[in-house]
């Protein structure tokens, strides 16, 4: 079945069990901005739990298509964000393998939020050995009649998959982490875990 999806930041892993299993996929790009959600933060697991890498945007954030909604560079939230990646993932079995690929990607800047997201997904789908893309919506509908509407990700019911995590013997597991996570801890094993554990 195809389904349609919100632009997010290094997804979490359920949103790319959801991605493989569709047929064609295709991204919001037409839907207003919703705040606090994966369409401009990501979680990743630290030694003190879950770490939230939210991306600042500039200006108003009230009903202004996705599309629109650019990033703020006031701040260099891409060294916070590669340092604290770094911080979390130096110990994990596979980070230096994906090292370089990640700080040569996070010196890229974007205006656009959803250009960024893309760039991230396309980085991840080539890590997890992927050949599948998004289309583009080329409007906002409410409705899409015949598709599997994920745009709101609390609607993907995924099944949790279980791995390695660095920190998890002070933490226990922490699940619905970004899709970083499996990467970093699982290597070229990631996706074979995401398709033993389709729905």
């Amino acid at each position: 079945m195809n389904s349609i999806f919100s632009t997010a930041y290094a997804a979490p892993i359920g949103y790319f069990q959801a991605f493989i299993q569709s047929d064609d996929c295709f991204v919001e790009i037409h839907e207003n901005f919703v705040k606090q959600t994966i369409r401009n933060r990501c979680r990743i697991a630290t030694s003190n739990g879950i770490q939230n890498l939210i991306i600042p945007i500039s200006g108003s954030k009230s009903h202004i298509p996705i599309s629109d909604i650019k990033i703020c560079y006031k701040t260099n939230w891409q060294r916070q964000h590669i340092k604290a990646l770094e911080t979390a993932y130096k110990s994990s079995p596979f980070f230096e393998y994906y090292a370089d690929e990640l700080a040569l990607l996070y010196t890229s800047q974007p205006h656009f939020l959803c250009d960024w997201n893309m760039l991230v997904h396309n980085q991840l789908i080539k890590w997890l050995g992927l050949k599948k893309e998004f289309s583009k919506t080329k409007h906002f509908e409410k409705v899409v009649p015949f598709t599997n509407d994920l745009r709101n990700y609390s609607q993907i019911q995924n099944k949790h998959i279980l791995y390695y995590q660095v920190f998890e013997t002070r933490t226990g597991f922490l699940h619905d982490l970004s899709i970083y996570d499996l990467l970093f801890n699982c290597g070229n094993t990631a996706l074979s875990l995401i398709l033993e554990n389709k729905n």
